[in-house]
């Protein structure tokens, strides 16, 4: 008999959670990544991010951090609005 992987707990995000929270969480799932991981990956406690689904916004800091972890960069980039190109 072999040893099984720990189930993955599927969270819910609400659809008002900030919109890098709702990636963060999908990639999770995708990824099969269980939440203590992401934690001692990224830094953060639990608490701070599973809060985020529902009451509290993440810093920019956290966030990054989070989504470091699990092989994403948080880059800033042009607005098509402001150079004028067409989306």
């Amino acid at each position: 008999m072999g040893l099984d992987r720990p189930r993955l707990r599927q969270h819910t995000v609400p659809a008002h959670a900030h919109p890098l929270v709702r990636l963060l969480f999908q990639e999770l799932r995708n990824q099969q990544i269980p939440m203590h991981d992401l934690c001692r990956r990224s830094g953060l406690s639990i608490n701070t991010v599973i809060n985020w689904r529902a009451a509290n916004a993440p810093n920019l800091t956290n966030i990054e951090a989070a989504l470091n972890a699990i092989g994403y960069d948080l880059v800033a980039v042009p607005s098509m609005r402001l150079t004028g190109e067409k989306e």
